[in-house]
């Protein structure tokens, strides 16, 4: 999901639509809580750089 949206530039809606196209059912809210939780466990390596 990262790398869909920040190297391929896939906005959470098209990713949402192409998940939903191959039978799984996960919600843009859903995605974007693992994005800020990731975001959250990456910050000290982030600070150290």
């Amino acid at each position: 999901i990262l790398v869909g949206k920040y190297s391929d530039h896939l906005p959470l809606y098209r990713y949402e639509s192409i998940l939903s196209r191959n039978g799984v059912q996960l919600s843009r809210s859903t995605m974007s809580r693992w994005i800020l939780e990731t975001a959250e466990l990456l910050q000290p390596l982030t600070d150290l750089m």
